[in-house]
């Protein structure tokens, strides 16, 4: 029998629950055993919590529902939640955001249940594959670069866990199709780092989701083909060279991209800010 007890805590509040067999209780008398709770305590307030599971039912991590939500206490597998909530927690400024006020310490441990839910990866796993220069098309779905398909990506798991973070697999993706992306408007514009991070971004708007209809509304995709962007800008130097060499006195322009040794990972890690969104975010948003 599989049992153990965690607890989650909010603005200072602990609560206790119970993992045994499958299925996860809120004990609301604290450590207790469940065979000495009582209803007739009268009612017992639950907390507003939604805890994420497995679909074999131990918890992965937990999440704050806002006042919006009509079920505030809620226990629910990983992919209900992607399916029919499409709710995200890592970047605040999109839709469908809920804090993450809990992850499941056993997700971290090698050989456990819980951590077998994820795909584990370090952020510079994440940048040796999204800098490795491919055509155009090896983003398309199934193709060698669509990172949450692939073997040495996320292999098609719905979670992944990078940086001891969860994430779902399909936002981390984003990020070396927007690398690549980067790469080939940084010659195509000759180095102009404020034009090639936004039409980064105009092309996730149109190939980020898959179906090559734009997306334009303000959902977590957009946000990480920025981080994307903005890695890619911080790793790239843009070297130019122009020979005059034809009759009419025209320049022909010879751009060569190089990685500088200077990358930024933090620009991967971190969620996208309002005055970032203001200056490159091409899809439709409110402040």
């Amino acid at each position: 029998m599989k049992r153990y007890t965690f607890s989650i805590e909010i603005d200072g509040n602990q609560f206790h629950f119970e993992y045994m067999n499958g299925e996860v209780f809120y004990l609301p008398y604290g450590r207790q055993e469940i065979s000495t709770y009582s209803l007739n305590y009268g009612r017992i307030e639950v907390p507003q919590i939604w805890i994420i599971t497995r679909k074999s039912g131990c918890p992965l991590f937990a999440l704050e529902p806002t006042e919006a939500d009509e079920n505030k206490f809620d226990i629910m597998t990983a992919q209900y939640l992607y399916d029919e909530h499409a709710v995200q927690w890592f970047e605040p400024l999109a839709d469908k955001y809920r804090r993450l006020i809990w992850i499941n310490p056993r997700c971290l441990e090698t050989g456990t249940e819980e951590y077998g839910a994820y795909k584990h990866f370090t952020w510079q796993d994440i940048i040796d594959f999204a800098l490795i220069n491919r055509p155009s098309n090896a983003y398309a779905k199934y193709a060698s670069g669509d990172w949450k398909f692939v073997a040495d990506g996320a292999d098609k798991y719905l979670l992944v866990m990078v940086g001891n973070k969860p994430y779902w697999a399909d936002a981390i993706g984003q990020i070396p199709f927007a690398v690549d992306t980067m790469r080939l408007y940084l010659e195509k514009y000759e180095g102009d780092v404020s034009k090639a991070i936004k039409k980064t971004s105009k092309v996730g708007i149109w190939f980020s989701n898959g179906t090559f209809k734009p997306e334009y509304n303000n959902v977590y995709d957009h946000y990480f083909v920025l981080r994307g962007a903005l890695y890619g800008a911080s790793c790239f130097n843009v070297h130019i060279e122009r020979a005059i060499c034809r009759p009419d006195g025209s320049k022909i322009t010879e751009v060569t991209i190089q990685g500088n040794g200077a990358s930024r990972k933090e620009l991967l890690e971190l969620p996208i800010n309002k005055l970032t969104r203001a200056e490159y975010g091409m899809w439709k948003y409110s402040e």
